[in-house]
């Protein structure tokens, strides 16, 4: 096996694979234990030297592909090109494992929304990291040629809004390159809905926050083919034994073809 993130060439025996998902999240899903086992690695099989997890490196491909550099063989290579041309990058919450060889851009611009305890928000601040909300960035039109997340839009309930808001900021030739968990041959399961007059949050079914216990990672969304098809969305890569998927959206393509 090959890390597109640092470059190392490794036995698929020595990538390492954990459990990563709760009991509770797995009944929260309905998962098999085929899917249960195909999430987990993408979750971990961290790659022995950086630690990149597989959803990291399919991420890492899926921005390498969308804004292709000829010669370049891995993320690290990409950041040193990316740098050299002056691309300018907007990473929406911390993506992983992905962020420590990302942040050696220097046109990255780093946001985070979820700031559950005093420790993030403070060393956040200290770091000069924006506080933005996905779905009203403050960010200026054609700001950037990429914009990348991942596994942030099923914590949002108004997810056209962040999806348009993704292509706004978006250079004319730029690219939104993005994760979410999903299972394709399922419907979309809404779990809760904010109340636009009032902005509480109605739970439709019982609180899931990814086994984390934060409320500010609450589950709006269990993701389905039915999402993907109505959005519009085009899958750039992406494997149903795991659940892999990575998503491209590039500027002037139409962003919410029907939102049945």
């Amino acid at each position: 096996m090959y890390c597109v993130v640092c470059g190392e060439k490794s036995d698929k025996n020595k990538f390492i694979f954990r459990k990563i998902l709760t009991d509770g999240l797995v009944l929260d899903w309905g998962l098999t234990d085929k899917q249960r086992r195909g999430r987990d690695e993408k979750e971990s099989m961290f790659c022995p030297v950086c630690s990149s997890s597989m959803r990291s490196r399919a991420l890492a491909r899926g921005i390498m592909e969308s804004r292709f550099f000829k010669g370049v063989n891995n993320l690290t290579e990409w950041v040193e090109v990316a740098s050299k041309v002056g691309l300018k990058v907007a990473e929406i919450n911390y993506c992983g494992d992905l962020h420590p060889i990302l942040n050696k851009l220097p046109g990255l611009v780093l946001s985070q929304y979820s700031e559950v305890s005093f420790r993030a928000r403070f060393f956040n601040w200290l770091k000069g990291v924006k506080k933005e909300d996905i779905t009203n960035l403050s960010y200026e039109d054609n700001s950037f040629d990429l914009v990348v997340h991942s596994e942030v839009l099923e914590h949002v309930y108004d997810v056209d809004r962040a999806l348009s808001e993704c292509g706004r900021i978006l250079k004319p030739n730029g690219v939104c390159v993005f994760t979410i968990p999903v299972i394709m041959r399922r419907k979309t399961i809404k779990r809760a809905e904010v109340d636009r007059e009032t902005g509480e949050i109605k739970y439709l079914l019982k609180p899931s926050y990814h086994g984390s216990g934060e409320k500010n990672n609450l589950v709006f969304w269990e993701f389905g083919g039915d999402f993907i098809k109505n959005r519009g969305l085009k899958v750039l890569f992406g494997s149903s034994q795991n659940g892999v998927y990575v998503f491209i959206i590039n500027k002037g393509e139409t962003l919410v073809k029907n939102r049945g």
